[in-house]
């Protein structure tokens, strides 16, 4: 389909490096470090600023330092709570930095799918659709009850963060609550005589991660 496609094998011990070098840059700022993954995580900067303006400041010279010391690209979101400072940062990439001030998580994530809600996958998106829901901003105005009806307690979760309501501490002592391995076919296996063959060696794979992490 691609003939002058290039293809390039990944390099994830240079990868984990370059994670390695930027985590450095931000634990010397806080040690309220949150790491989520290779290249995302969330800084707590309550302990290292006496006004709202200066976490903001703080976040600019960030992004400045990693680009000068590492040479990539950061994008950044300043908020009040993880929820809206994830989306935020997924606002303007790349080398993109989104502040969204105290008081305006609400009207920021208002007009924005929501599919940007953490917990609201396709099949809930789906179902708030049905509803007329497709914006934030419409979820946030959802009676309680009715999104209780539909969702049982995770309806009203979900009202909270469409609101921009999120109490999620940033946690140092990340506990890895899966393990797991994917893969993608060229073309759609339906049948479980096809699937078994790969279904055990993706299966052996999460075996000796377990393994390495008891080790």
């Amino acid at each position: 389909l691609c003939p002058s496609a290039v293809v390039l094998r990944p390099r994830f011990d240079l990868y984990r490096r370059y994670s390695n070098r930027v985590m450095e840059i931000l634990r010397e700022i806080t040690s309220n470090v949150e790491k989520i993954s290779i290249d995302e995580a969330y800084l707590d900067l309550r302990d290292e600023v006496n006004a709202w303006d200066e976490g903001a400041e703080i976040a600019r010279q960030l992004q400045a330092q990693v680009r000068e010391v590492v040479g990539l690209s950061a994008s950044l979101g300043v908020s009040t709570n993880k929820l809206v400072a994830k989306v935020a940062s997924d606002h303007d990439k790349p080398h993109g930095m989104t502040v969204v001030r105290p008081g305006d998580e609400a009207a920021f994530l208002a007009p924005l799918p929501v599919r940007v809600i953490w917990g609201v996958g396709p099949v809930t998106a789906e179902k708030l659709a049905d509803l007329g829901v497709t914006r934030v901003g419409e979820l946030a105005g959802v009676p309680e009850h009715v999104l209780a009806a539909r969702f049982g307690d995770h309806g009203a979760s979900m009202l909270r963060r469409a609101r921009g309501i999120d109490h999620r501490p940033v946690s140092t002592d990340h506990e890895r609550k899966s393990v797991s391995r994917e893969t993608t076919f060229e073309q759609d296996l339906g049948t479980l005589p096809d699937l078994k063959p790969h279904l055990w060696r993706l299966s052996q794979s999460v075996a000796r991660r377990l393994e390495r992490a008891e080790g």
